[in-house]
């Protein structure tokens, strides 16, 4: 029996003036709950379900997602639109939401259309209208792109639901206009970029500095990149850069991939809005950018950085990665650091501080002499490297590997949820910060831990290749720092470190891979001749807690 009842209502954005207008639907979906004696179901901060300016070709809409889980809360009977195509234009979609809404005991109605999803002919009639919903979307496809490609080249913009950061979009004039704040940022993302500054370096300064992009959200280098790419700057227009490809599914498999099309199907035309950054600093950009991405240019110069991919932050778990800064600029000598990704450019900046490369990379290197310095076990080196097996058989290893990565996908979850819950202000920003640092955390430790595994899956210590790099290692490891290239030492301590703890630009600890764990830990209980060798004090204090670092 039907007593409360949801009202949904949607509108895309060329649908306003064809009759299907909110108001209109909502006038007669009031009238038709009225004629019936039911009661309207409304959420709590508003009288409907309301999806303004999306399309029915997908079912990821604001309104209608809450209401579907709403239903499965069984917060109302029934669900009742004002047609069919209101609620969805896809066959397959519209049969699938509504036999959720039926296993959840919710029914569902339209109010110009009289069917009966109780019945076998009233299913029928379902399916038929849902093929004539679905052939009506795919011709007005068909109508709408090539007068869309007409209004691009035109000059008017055809963009996403969200106008571009410097913009504000006048609804009643159709037109993008400047957004002063907006574009004062903008300028200076530019004029940072052709100074010098990276994308990261960019996002950190103007974070530095107290700016906030849209929603009190900070900057991020993916977004100054796109900043940085996007020709509307100059007051052109390009459309058709994308499409969701509906042969390929996303990883979820709830929409479609998001992929880019040929460059000869995009649409490139000088449009009506004002441009913020003149046509020769964009191209100037764009060189740039394309030296740096294709290895033309390194910002890095030709130094080695052979620790990235090893070191992390004590305080936050991001990894240390390369950085550089100018000691003489007459000279233009630089000095090589290794610096906390998430100083200035994550939502939590951090404070540790960065640390000179020629300090650090010794005290490193140091922990591999003084393994391989002992000559007490020397000789069961390589009898140790190589009758070590994989600590895990292969099928409890498989299932960890798949069990992290579920939990890592659960992660990523938690992280989306929290984000939507604090854009959507339903959580202070203490809370949200405070939940951030765990879950991020947890992040961190779980890729790490996936990779340690993924290296065991391949059965690392029982490569041949493997094995002769180690024994090349125990028997001269001084000669083979002097001739291997930069990626070769990188892939080395890879192969031997699985991190190294950075606090206060020193080493606070760090773990080492099976066997070099077992033999590193009969190093610290024998005597070492070589004592005047090792390294400074922090080294050795790190050296010892190698038992207990866990990360």
């Amino acid at each position: 029996m039907v007593s409360r009842v949801a009202i949904y209502t949607r509108v895309s954005t060329e649908e306003q003036t064809k009759g299907y207008s909110l108001q209109v639907q909502e006038e007669c979906l009031v009238e038709f709950v009225r004629r019936n004696g039911w009661e309207i179901y409304a959420p709590p901060d508003c009288s409907a379900y309301v999806d303004d300016g999306y399309s029915a070709g997908t079912t990821r809409r604001p309104a209608f997602q809450r209401l579907l889980r709403d239903a499965k809360e069984k917060r109302f009977d029934l669900v009742l639109v004002y047609k069919l195509d209101r609620f969805a234009r896809s066959q397959r979609d519209l049969l699938n939401v509504i036999a959720d809404l039926e296993s959840w005991g919710v029914g569902f109605k339209s109010s110009t259309e009289e069917f009966d999803t109780t019945t076998s002919s009233g299913k029928f009639l379902l399916g038929m209208l849902g093929n004539v919903a679905e052939f009506e979307r795919n011709r007005l496809i068909e109508r709408i792109i090539p007068g869309t490609i007409k209004s691009v080249q035109a000059g008017n913009w055809h963009g996403a639901r969200y106008s571009p950061y410097g913009y504000r979009y006048n609804k009643e004039k159709k037109l993008l206009e400047v957004s002063p704040e907006e574009a004062v940022l903008v300028k200076e993302i530019f004029k940072l970029y052709l100074a010098g500054y990276s994308t990261r370096r960019t996002a950190g300064e103007l974070n530095r500095k107290g700016h906030v992009a849209r929603a009190g959200k900070l900057f991020a280098s993916f977004f100054i990149g796109g900043i940085l790419k996007n020709m509307i700057y100059t007051g052109w227009l390009c459309w058709g850069r994308h499409r969701y490809d509906k042969t390929q599914r996303t990883a979820g498999g709830a929409g479609y991939r998001y992929v880019k099309n040929d460059p000869s199907q995009w649409v490139k035309a000088k449009g009506k809005h004002e441009a913020i950054i003149s046509q020769e600093e964009f191209d100037e950009v764009q060189r740039r950018m394309a030296m740096h991405r294709h290895g033309g240019v390194s910002r890095m110069g030709t130094k080695e950085y052979p620790l990235s991919g090893i070191l992390f932050c004590a305080d936050c778990d991001h990894k240390f990665l390369a950085s550089s800064g100018t000691s003489n600029h007459r000279l233009k000598l630089r000095i090589r650091y290794y610096r906390c990704t998430a100083r200035g450019t994550h939502d939590l900046p951090c404070s540790n501080p960065q640390v000179k490369a020629d300090l650090l990379e010794p005290e490193v290197y140091a922990i591999i002499e003084r393994l391989l310095g002992h000559p007490v076990i020397r000789s069961k080196r390589v009898e140790n490297l190589t009758q070590h097996k994989a600590a895990f058989p292969d099928q409890q290893l498989e299932q960890q590997y798949v069990d992290m990565k579920a939990r890592l996908k659960q992660n990523f979850s938690e992280q989306d949820r929290l984000a939507k819950a604090y854009s959507k202000g339903l959580m202070a920003e203490e809370i949200y910060a405070d939940n951030c640092i765990s879950v991020r955390a947890e992040e961190s430790r779980l890729k790490r831990e996936i990779a340690t595994l993924g290296l065991q899956r391949v059965e690392r210590e029982r490569s041949t290749e493997y094995l002769k790099l180690m024994r090349r290692v125990i028997d001269d490891f001084g000669g083979m720092k002097q001739e291997l290239s930069i990626i070769q030492k990188k892939q080395l301590l890879q192969l031997i470190f699985k991190n190294v703890i950075i606090k206060d630009r020193v080493i606070q600890s760090f773990e080492l891979y099976d066997p070099f764990k077992t033999m590193y830990a009969e190093c610290l209980n024998q005597p070492n001749p070589n004592k005047h060798k090792e390294s400074s004090q922090a080294c050795q204090d790190a050296c010892m807690s190698v038992h207990t670092a866990a990360r």
